[in-house]
């Protein structure tokens, strides 16, 4: 979503999985690098509150080092499911007005997909990823 890198403000997004016909590449896990592409329609998110708390998470307590197919502490589990549920996005079908947002999912049936800027959640549109900025 920032192939260069150079985007210089905040953002957060949700790809709903969906047959479009287009794909979105993302790069995530931190330093690890690594590189996801999903299917589907994007939504931008915003929350003030979960997005520096999904940064303090993944580049200072997990260390920026990516946590793909990682074993999840409880702890850190909870607060990546409090944090998730933190960002609202308004369901496609029923209205685009901020007020009708449903809070997102973490999607723990894919936790081992869970890395940072690449999370698996469940929106009112169905199985989507979480994505932002990578810190690495």
């Amino acid at each position: 979503m920032d192939p260069d890198g150079s985007a210089d403000y905040d953002w957060m997004a949700v790809i709903v999985r969906a047959v479009t016909g287009i794909s979105y590449r993302h790069q995530y896990g931190g330093t690890a690098c690594c590189h996801g592409t999903v299917e589907g329609y994007l939504v931008p998110v915003f929350s003030r509150a979960a997005y520096p708390r999904l940064r303090a998470l993944f580049k200072d307590t997990l260390q920026g080092a990516g946590t793909w197919n990682w074993e999840w502490p409880e702890d850190l589990l909870a607060e990546l499911r409090v944090t998730v549920g933190m960002i609202g996005m308004p369901p496609s079908t029923d209205t685009d007005m901020a007020g009708e947002t449903k809070p997102l999912v973490l999607d723990e049936t894919c936790i081992g997909e869970a890395d940072e800027a690449w999370i698996p959640v469940v929106c009112a549109d169905g199985p989507a990823v979480l994505i932002w900025p990578n810190s690495d």
